[in-house]
């Protein structure tokens, strides 16, 4: 059975969305939460072909490799605040260039695979116009170069 939807995922009165610590999501490796049925959500653990994406993968990498490519990846995306970072994962806050509008994006660490599972999603709205899609094709490219320069 999938964990219930961590409460910074839940919305709460209205439009408002409220977050929470992610400390023992990370640590614990519990499974991201599934995309809402709305198409501006992709993730590694959906089980739709609509949503899915592949992971991270750093095969032949240790995890202190991963990590450091991780970061770096991280820091070559524009607009992108990290707001928790745990022995487990990371949650990024993203900005779009335009409208300004607020996506999460989750990056958790296989507990048994050498894979980052990805979740990026929006906040608001119904469709992203395949922002969530193309963010996690520009962090895994950025990611596979960090880990061959290593």
């Amino acid at each position: 059975a999938r964990a219930p939807a961590p409460s910074h995922m839940v919305r709460k009165g209205g439009n408002s969305v409220k977050i929470l610590a992610l400390t023992a999501f990370f640590a614990l490796g519990i499974s991201l939460p599934d995309c809402p049925d709305s198409p501006n959500c992709v993730s590694s653990q959906a089980t739709d072909p609509d949503h899915h994406v592949a992971p991270l993968s750093f095969e032949g990498h240790g995890r202190e490799e991963a990590w450091a490519a991780l970061e770096k990846a991280l820091a070559q995306l524009p607009r992108l605040k990290i707001v928790e970072r745990d022995a487990g994962g990371i949650h990024v806050l993203t900005k779009s260039r335009i409208f300004g509008f607020i996506d999460d994006l989750h990056l958790v660490f296989d507990s048994e695979l050498p894979r980052i599972h990805v979740r990026s999603a929006s906040r608001v709205g119904y469709w992203d116009l395949g922002a969530n899609a193309r963010r996690v094709s520009r962090l895994r490219e950025a990611f596979r170069a960090a880990l061959e320069t290593q």
